[in-house]
């Protein structure tokens, strides 16, 4: 299945009820580097759709979601406080996909 678009939220916010003040960022495939198109089709995060983090380990809390829209459907990763888990958690090798996954597009924003 071909990637269409992603889509990136991410932001500290003190309370969960802020997340739809973070802004969007959007991304058509076609429009992505090279570089992250090639780390998406290695690391496959529609894969890893789901809920990570604790919004409760941490005040304020870092929010990131991840919007993968393929042919299919639209594939969803939330994570909280994505450092955190990082350093004080399990740090397994979907946490590890995931983060790479989220940096890179970061790095795209800034």
């Amino acid at each position: 299945m071909q990637i269409r678009k992603v889509e990136l939220i991410f932001g500290s916010i003190t309370k969960p009820n802020k997340i739809r003040r973070l802004p969007v960022h959007t991304w058509k495939w076609d429009e992505l580097p090279e570089n992250i198109k090639e780390l998406y089709l290695k690391d496959k995060p529609w894969e890893l759709e789901g809920l990570y983090g604790d919004p409760r380990s941490a005040v304020p809390v870092q929010y990131h979601r991840l919007r993968i829209f393929r042919e299919d459907r639209a594939y969803r990763i939330e994570f909280f406080n994505l450092a955190m888990s990082m350093f004080f958690d399990e740090n397994t090798e979907e946490q590890r996909r995931i983060f790479r996954c989220l940096v890179q597009l970061e790095q795209e924003v800034k």
